[in-house]
């Protein structure tokens, strides 16, 4: 992906929702599920999640505003499949601080 497709936030976005279609499979919103989940099922779930952030912040090697707007464009997707805001902005302050903060070497 070249810097001027990224900057688009295209390709953000597309990344984005396949991140969330994967994510509401395993962690679907509480009315359209039929039974409680696990914390188990939900961690696994949330794990599994901050790993692909993980991923794809690092092959995409994006940059503090690259990761910014993935971070948007994450925020916006869940909104608009319905999950709760508040719920929203503890995900993705989670996938922000778990998945896309770089870690610096010693």
């Amino acid at each position: 992906m070249g810097f001027f497709e990224l900057l688009s936030g295209k390709p953000l976005r597309e990344r984005a929702d396949a991140l969330i279609q994967s994510f509401s499979k395993r962690c679907p919103l509480p009315g359209a599920r039929r039974k409680s989940l696990s914390n188990r099922e939900i961690e696994g779930a949330l794990e599994s999640l901050y790993r692909d952030a993980a991923a794809f912040s690092r092959e995409q090697r994006l940059g503090i505003v690259g990761r910014a707007r993935f971070a948007k464009a994450f925020q916006d997707e869940l909104l608009g499949r319905g999950y709760p805001a508040d719920l929203v902005m503890k995900i993705t302050s989670a996938v922000s601080a778990k998945a896309l903060v770089r870690k610096e070497s010693p």
